[in-house]
């Protein structure tokens, strides 16, 4: 990992720099420029496939036209995406072009260049199952901007940049890049808008101070997937100016190309869809040729109903009201699970979690999800993770320790796995143990209280760090590795997390699994 010896003047003089809009690169037309998947509009032979769209960050008035794509093909030409009509990105434009599988058969890297600037970057082959050995997972990682939270000039408090740095140290050298996981909440410095770091979280100042410059040396490393988090929701009752601000940030730098249709990408939203919410969405990986596919299945998880139905008498109602925003989403994601193909869900805002109150955090989502998943099926039992962010912590958590019924069928639970502890303030406390859960749903059948009594087994760590899963590939099965590496705020090193290991075994063939696949994880209070 690079060192930085005066790290906290430097990060000052950068920040004040971002927040005025000035270029870091006074000489550099491209600041940034990254690939990242986004889902086909069909797939073929049940193989969910992904295109992949080359995004650069330019300064304001630069023709994305002369921005070159140099690679092995004939590669389209980038055109600039509408901004916001806030006036909020006037310092920068984005460009994109979108690629399809006839533009790349096989991973190679693409120069995007524009006058003597020049980026490489690591693209995968998107022809078919997108080769998968190496998936690093980052969550949470914005900062508060106030020093009564976080101070984000101190690198104990707020050490994102060196997580960057170390996960790029840990990408392993060969053709297939790896697919880098951001599962949302990217903004955070609402909480103080005087201070001089940043002239507003809102424009491309605090977009640039608080993601992209400290993720500067990841951005162009692999192919990235990005999801929202609730600070990127369009709409929010208490706040409707701020996150929908915040909102059309992220649709703008990072959302499809149909959001550039509309300059409110909010509203476009709304329009495409219905509401705040996007379709759920698969992607499918192979760590080899001969390899069993992995599906890696999107859901737009950004709004919290807990705190409102906690609250609320005769609360199935208005449960049901909440959660049917959620509808699109969830029948979605019964059409991308089967028996045949494993998947891993990946969301911001998790199925479930637990808080020191051993309450389950969103238990309303698992009681509608699976039930209406199992409901004669029971497709849950071939997802066995559940990847997200939101709590800013590590936390693993195992409700398999109790095989549970709902409506007449018993079922398993994926373990749920939350990486929020990229760089946001912490919460919560270590814990390596077995709790009572106790909680009460509804199904979708019936309007009577279900109440449950359950043993979960549950690990927190309270510490900064991000997770690597390496793939390695045998001849009956290929095993996920999932380490996690945590960063010291005393030593600034890092770590292995010694209990907080995890394996996934699939096996190879095309056979349809005989067994529900279960992922293993040591150190687990059983």
């Amino acid at each position: 990992m690079p060192k930085r010896k005066n790290y906290v003047s430097l990060m000052a003089k950068s920040a004040l720099i971002a927040g005025l809009g000035i270029a870091s690169i006074a000489d550099a037309s491209i600041r940034y420029a990254w690939v990242q998947l986004v889902p086909t509009d069909s797939h073929t032979e049940n193989v969910y496939t992904a295109n992949a769209q080359i995004r650069a960050i330019v300064n304001s008035g630069d023709k994305c036209e002369d921005v070159q794509l140099v690679g092995e093909g004939n590669f389209p030409t980038m055109v600039k995406r509408e901004k916001p009509k806030e006036g909020f990105f006037n310092h920068i434009d984005v460009c994109d072009a979108l690629l399809t599988k006839k533009h790349i058969s096989k991973p190679q890297n693409i120069f995007v260049s524009m006058g003597e600037k020049k980026i490489s970057l690591r693209v995968p082959n998107i022809s078919s199952a997108i080769p998968l050995n190496q998936l690093i997972v980052l969550g949470d990682t914005g900062c508060r901007y106030d020093d009564k939270y976080q101070h984000c000039l101190k690198v104990s408090d707020w050490p994102f940049e060196q997580i960057i740095d170390n996960a790029v140290t840990r990408i392993k050298k060969n053709d297939d890049p790896p697919i880098i996981l951001h599962v949302g909440d990217y903004r955070y410095s609402e909480s103080n808008l005087a201070k001089p770091i940043i002239d507003s979280f809102r424009k491309w100042g605090g977009w640039n101070t608080e993601f992209f410059h400290p993720a500067r040396e990841l951005l162009n490393k692999g192919a990235w997937i990005f999801l929202r988090g609730n600070h990127e929701q369009c709409l929010k009752l208490d706040k409707p100016k701020i996150h929908k601000h915040v909102g059309n940030g992220f649709l703008y730098f990072f959302g499809s190309s149909d959001l550039n249709k509309e300059q409110e990408r909010c509203k476009a939203i709304e329009k495409l869809y219905g509401h705040d919410t996007f379709p759920t969405y698969a992607i499918d990986f192979k760590p080899s040729p001969d390899s069993n596919s992995l599906r890696i299945v999107a859901m737009d998880l950004v709004h919290k109903v807990l705190d409102k139905y906690m609250k609320k008498e005769g609360y199935q109602e208005f449960a049901k009201s909440e959660l049917s925003k959620y509808t699109n989403m969830f029948n979605g994601l019964e059409e991308v699970l089967n028996d045949r193909v494993p998947s891993i869900i990946i969301s911001h805002i998790g199925l479930f979690d637990t808080k020191k109150n051993t309450t389950p955090d969103h238990i309303i989502l698992d009681a509608l999800s699976y039930s209406k998943l199992v409901d004669g099926k029971k497709l849950i039992e071939n997802v066995p993770l559940v990847i997200s962010g939101h709590v800013h912590d590590l936390q693993l958590v195992d409700p398999n320790l109790k095989t549970q019924a709902l409506n007449g069928h018993s079922f398993k639970r994926p373990k749920q796995y939350i990486i929020g502890n990229g760089g946001a303030l912490l919460s919560d406390d270590n814990i390596n143990e077995v709790l009572d859960i106790k909680w009460k749903a509804f199904t979708k059948d019936s309007n009577d209280d279900i109440n449950y009594v359950e043993k979960w087994a549950v690990q927190r760590k309270k510490a900064f760090g991000y997770m690597v899963v390496d793939v390695d590939t045998a001849k009956d099965s290929y095993t996920a590795q999932f380490t996690n590496y945590f960063f010291d705020k005393e030593s600034q090193k890092f770590s292995v997390g010694d209990n907080s290991n995890c394996s996934l075994e699939v096996p190879n063939g095309n056979d349809m699994l005989k067994e529900p696949l279960t992922l293993e994880c040591a150190g687990l209070a059983k």
